[in-house]
């Protein structure tokens, strides 16, 4: 079967989007969710793989992981705006504190799976960025410290709520 070039266009774009649902869908399942042979799927699948291969460079994707971490050091400020906020209450801090770990979990996961982060030998000036980060990653555990205590205060509000009740 021939298809017109917009209509090939049309089937590229629906594999993009199946394979944004599913990065690991097989040439079957797309079959099964567009309706299209699945070896003619196969070759659009393995076209739309390399037109996005050949389009990421290293370059790209460190400006893209830098967006994403000036995204996340952005939201983190407001999180920490919460969490020394006077009138945030407990549940709203440690919501704060739970978002503030996983975002930096992202970060650095995104960072490893990028290829990023390599097991070469650290210049000094990125060393003296790595005190820090061991600064940051005590104050986090500090703040998981602080956590805990939160948690047991609230807890005993919680069970003082239920014998007033």
């Amino acid at each position: 079967m021939k298809f017109s070039p917009e209509k090939l266009e049309e089937i590229e774009n629906q594999v993009r989007l199946e394979l944004v649902r599913n990065p690991h869908i097989s040439c079957r399942g797309l079959s099964k969710n567009l309706g299209y042979n699945h070896k003619f799927l196969n070759f659009v699948k393995n076209k739309v793989h390399k037109e996005t291969s050949q389009s990421i460079t290293k370059e790209s994707l460190q400006q893209e992981v830098g967006y994403f971490a000036n995204l996340i050091q952005e939201t983190n400020k407001i999180l920490w705006e919460i969490i020394n906020s006077e009138t945030s209450n407990n549940s709203e801090k440690i919501s704060a504190i739970k978002t503030l770990i996983s975002a930096y979990a992202l970060l650095f996961d995104k960072k490893v799976a990028s290829g990023l982060l390599s097991d070469k030998p650290l210049p000094e000036e990125k060393a003296l960025s790595l005190l820090e980060a061991k600064t940051r990653v005590e104050e986090i555990i500090s703040l998981g410290k602080r956590i805990d205590v939160l948690r047991g205060k609230i807890n005993e509000e919680q069970k003082a709520i239920e014998n007033k009740n």
